[in-house]
């Protein structure tokens, strides 16, 4: 069956650009820009169409931006044509064989018409409920960072105003802190409700009495800060700063409001598409990123061996490959999304400690290959996805085994690599100064002074 390719530009504000090329990669229609729309649509397939043999079907290239790839992506798939997303840095490469120096969106369009059809991997659509979860972790990991950048800030302008404070709450965030950040983040204000109405005004709002020793903490740290900043009312407006701390404070809550939502919806779209929670077995991925690894895997048949799983995390060495060379060494591809290598990280990181097979090959790569901590725990992530894959496949639970691979209690597991894959702590040390003793001979050699200058 004959084909052409359709080479999209798509464009966030502006219209999207269309180039058009036969199956050798010659331009055979003059390029069209179009706006977003059902008619604009249907203008690019006409236009594609135009002059070609009867049944000759459309091969539509496109770039991922943003969401503006979605309607357009549905739409073509209603009309039966086929879909393939390039990757930007592929599309970026070709461009620049091109154009060297210019940048432009017909030329955009171009490369993606003439994108080799090796390169090409048709567009995958999962289940609707898949999709969802997809869409719903990514969301929780963002409202995660954002609330971590957003304690930060308060903990920075809370010890800034009143220094030694999230100490002296014991957690920055328990209750009693809390109703500081939000009524009381002015020492002076703090001063003059005296230490008897402070115990009585976080008692009033707090569920729990607050104890004796917080209290007291509490009470230091703001007569400490009104004795630093006693001459300083012409310098700070401290009520100002006490609002702006209350508005962060505000702001935080607002995003932890959001993230119970969105945890609920994970959980919600979760139970859908893995009701039986199996992935959960596996030591080291727990209720938290169970989700991820189901979102980022999706529907577990399309992998028909590991190694697609493994090459689509991105955690396999880029090849180098000439006249019977083999380069070692490379760094990995990363070509997949990065939360999934997050995600195994963490799971790597409990996995070791529990999973004897794990705990032998990061041992190995400790004592043996001369590896640091995070290149050991690396290696580790390809193996959890391996065995994910398999857990959602067959629907099963997972099972601990030992060296031999029989089954073993998770007791006993445990015992076993603390006795004997248990890396020494010595040479836990020498890898993780190995860097730093590197630059120091390599600093050394180059101050000493030749034997002629001495």
């Amino acid at each position: 069956m004959a084909y052409r390719k359709v080479g999209v530009d798509l464009g966030l504000c502006g219209p999207h650009h269309i180039s058009v090329s036969d199956e050798a990669g010659q331009l055979v229609r003059p390029p069209l820009a179009v706006g977003t729309s059902a008619k604009d649509f249907d203008r690019i397939y006409e236009h594609a169409l135009a002059d070609a043999t009867e049944g000759t079907q459309l091969k539509i290239i496109f770039e991922p931006t943003a969401l503006v790839w979605l309607p357009f992506a549905i739409y073509s798939r209603a009309k039966g044509h086929l879909l393939y997303r390039v990757k930007t840095q592929q599309l970026h490469d070709l461009r620049e064989f091109y154009q060297r120096y210019r940048k432009t969106d017909r030329l955009d369009s171009k490369a993606g018409a003439k994108m080799p059809d090796e390169t090409l991997e048709e567009l995958y659509w999962p289940h609707r409920d898949y999709w969802a979860l997809d869409r719903a972790t990514q969301q929780h990991e963002k409202l995660t960072e954002h609330l971590q950048r957003e304690k930060a800030r308060l903990e920075s302008l809370i010890e800034g105003i009143m220094p030694g404070a999230t100490k002296a709450f014991g957690q920055p965030f328990c209750q009693p802190a809390r109703i500081i950040y939000e009524h009381l983040a002015n020492p002076f204000a703090i001063q003059q409700l005296g230490r008897d109405g402070l115990e009585h005004f976080i008692n009033q709002r707090c569920r729990e009495q607050i104890t004796a020793k917080k209290l007291e903490a509490m009470w230091r740290c703001a007569q400490n800060a009104c004795e630093l900043y006693q001459h300083g009312h012409d310098v700070v407006d401290f009520e100002q700063f006490g609002r702006e701390i209350k508005r962060y404070y505000q702001h935080l809550v607002a995003i932890e409001t959001l993230l119970a939502e969105v945890d609920d919806e994970v959980q919600l779209y979760y139970q859908r598409v893995h009701p039986s929670k199996n992935i959960e077995t596996i030591y080291g991925i727990g209720k938290h990123l169970g989700p991820v690894f189901v979102a980022v895997i999706k529907d577990p048949n399309r992998f028909r061996h590991a190694s697609q799983i493994k090459s689509f995390i991105g955690m396999i060495p880029k090849l180098d490959e000439s006249s019977g060379s083999d380069k070692k060494g490379l760094p990995i591809t990363k070509a997949g999304p990065p939360r999934a290598r997050r995600a195994g990280y963490l799971a790597a990181e409990v996995a070791r400690r529990w999973d004897p097979q794990l705990a032998k090959i990061y041992y190995d790569a400790m004592v043996f290959k001369g590896h640091n901590h995070v290149k050991a725990v690396c290696l580790l992530i390809n193996h959890l996805y391996v065995r994910a894959l398999r857990v959602l496949k067959e629907d099963r639970p997972y099972v601990l085994r030992d060296l031999q691979g029989q089954p073993i209690s998770p007791a006993a597991a445990r015992q076993f690599i603390q006795e004997h894959l248990t890396v020494p702590e010595d040479i836990r040390r020498q890898r993780r100064n190995k860097k730093r003793i590197h630059d120091k001979l390599r600093r050394r050699r180059k101050n000493r002074k030749p034997p002629w200058c001495e």
